[in-house]
């Protein structure tokens, strides 16, 4: 994911933002405090393709004699017809389409949420027209899709269709769902779950001409869903052969991103600078991160526990991972009890979080459950099973050699089940076992999702204990 449609930008003036050079890849992430420029930098590259917004059928300026923008720049591209476009800012939109007409087919789609807003409601105009039409250019979800969809928004998908309805000129994309027994669509959806779609839809028909803008693809979704909606925004820029830019906020998305790829944009004397960074800790000191106090503590069974809800917080609420303390007991009482002691607190939230085969003991506001319905050991050995040969890979040992160390451990107690693994084999630690184990496991689309329930259970300990000290 290294080359991209537009290979630099050159800023030679403008109001916000410094003069330099700025080198982009096929997915760059810009990141920065708020008022930064992040959102006029995203303007300013967009500006110099055409970029007819979406299915509107409106240039891009906000009213019809002069563009928003101002300033002087130069695109670099890495294109067969097209090497370099200078632009200049503001330009009569007459001119503007003049302009854009000479660099087709090279296009560029600004995706926000007030974009996909405004799109759906310019749609809900003309219902009476749009429902005379069936959808067409229908393109259905494979299974796997669906899933990923699901743990992006929290909802479970039976089927997912993208399309678009109307004629000529009036086009607009639609989505139809069947989820949680009950058919939706575009005019039914909430706005997160839209905004989701819509940008999912848009990037699945781009291609190698088009440069796709995002600009906080977080805007409104839970935590929970930050790390895999980023995902998926990446994987479709790897399949489409499009240019994905975005500038967010989210530090679960930008963890996910290798640092790279992401491009800080600061304030100077002279504007908005954009450097690159060369790793996540110095990004988030650079936006200003100030550590806060721990406003829940989790009790867990034991150190594999731990180190398995330690990751899925990390999945799924990176941006709130100093709000918790897991804390590892002696089993599922002392943490039952641990919880119902610390729970007595006005000012820390408490939980146990036990095992998934601790279920018989019922649910309670402050009991929850690992995923899954057996021992954490257990079924972190079967995903390893499931899959020897890239988890083999991952660890660098003999296929053969690890298929007979986890055969060998059938009898071994669960609680040295990976020491016994490690044993067997040479220079793998039962940490190193461990940590890819949880990860495989976790790779798994229904344990995932519960994974991302549990967060979402967890992350609402928080703003009760948020709300319960402001009293």
């Amino acid at each position: 994911m290294i080359d991209g449609l537009v290979q630099r930008f050159d800023v030679e003036s403008s109001p916000v933002l410094a003069p330099g050079s700025i080198e982009l890849r096929r997915f760059t992430a810009f990141a920065g405090m708020h008022g930064a420029g992040k959102s006029y930098l995203l303007a300013a590259i967009g500006d110099g393709l055409p970029g007819w917004q979406t299915t509107l059928g409106l240039p891009i300026e906000n009213d019809g004699s002069d563009a928003r923008l101002s300033g002087s720049y130069r695109l670099h591209l890495e294109h067969p017809a097209v090497h370099e476009i200078a632009y200049s800012r503001p330009l009569h939109w007459e001119q503007r389409r003049s302009e854009d007409e000479r660099h087709e087919p090279l296009v560029v789609t600004r995706l926000t949420a007030y974009v996909a807003e405004s799109e759906r409601a310019m749609a809900a105009q003309e219902t009476v027209f749009l429902r005379r039409f069936r959808m067409i250019e229908r393109d259905e979800l494979t299974r796997s899709e669906i899933d990923i969809v699901g743990l992006i928004t929290g909802h479970v998908y039976e089927r997912v269709v993208y399309g678009v309805l109307g004629e000529g000129h009036d086009m607009f994309p639609f989505v139809e769902a069947m989820r949680d027994g009950r058919v939706v669509n575009s005019w039914s959806m909430s706005a997160s779950e839209y905004w989701v779609h819509f940008v999912l839809q848009h990037l699945r028909g781009a291609d190698a001409n088009e440069v796709v803008l995002i600009d906080e693809p977080e805007t409104s979704l839970a935590l929970p869903g930050h790390r895999p909606f980023i995902d998926e925004i990446a994987r479709l820029t790897l399949s489409t052969g499009c240019q994905t830019l975005i500038a967010t906020h989210s530090e679960t998305m930008l963890e996910r991103v290798p640092p790279a790829l992401i491009r800080h944009v600061g304030a100077s004397e002279d504007g908005s600078v954009v450097t690159p960074i060369t790793n996540a800790a110095s990004l988030l000191s650079s936006l200003g991160r100030s550590p806060r106090p721990v406003a829940c503590l989790l009790f867990v069974e034991d150190d594999l526990a731990m180190q398995i809800l330690h990751e899925i917080l990390r999945i799924f609420a990176a941006d709130e991972l100093d709000r918790f303390d897991v804390v590892g007991t002696a089993g599922k009482d002392e943490a039952i009890r641990a919880a119902k002691l610390v729970a007595r607190s006005r000012r820390l939230s408490a939980m146990a979080v036990l095992d998934g085969d601790q279920r018989e003991c019922g649910a309670a506001d402050d009991v929850s459950f690992l995923p899954g319905t057996q021992e954490p050991e257990l079924m972190l050995v079967n995903a390893l099973r499931s899959d020897v040969d890239e988890s083999s890979n991952a660890l660098r040992v003999d296929p053969v050699d690890l298929r007979v160390a986890l055969d060998a451990v059938r009898f071994s107690t669960h609680q040295r089940v990976f020491v016994a693994i490690a044993e067997s084999l040479n220079g793998v630690s039962a940490e190193e076992l461990r940590s890819h184990a949880i990860r495989l496991w976790l790779s798994d689309s229904a344990v995932l999702a519960e994974a991302r329930a549990l967060a979402e259970q967890l992350l609402g300990r928080i703003s009760h204990a948020r709300s319960f000290v402001s009293r």
